[in-house]
């Protein structure tokens, strides 16, 4: 083979691993906004709620309203984390 050969398979070998590498960040730069942005909501909205829970009266009846928001927005949570292994598992290491 040819240094011309060589030469040519060496820049295409670099372009496709920069292109990868270009790639990856893309995928981590999305996981960093959806953890940075998406993730803090119903992290939030949860303490929040805690807080509102009627510790002293577990039969308050807010308690139960509480929960229920608790459930919708844990579900919430648990999509958006699911997003994110969605784009862990795109990135290759």
């Amino acid at each position: 083979m040819s240094n011309w050969y060589k030469k040519v398979n060496a820049e295409q070998a670099l372009k496709e691993k920069a292109d990868e590498i270009a790639y990856q960040n893309e995928q981590l730069r999305k996981i960093a906004w959806i953890q940075s942005h998406e993730v803090r909501a119903p992290v939030a909205n949860i303490m929040g709620l805690v807080q509102l829970f009627n510790l002293n009266d577990p039969t308050d009846p807010y308690n139960g309203q509480i929960l229920e928001s608790l459930r919708i927005v844990s579900e919430k949570l648990d999509g958006i984390i699911k997003r994110i292994t969605a784009h862990t598992n795109d990135v290759e290491f």
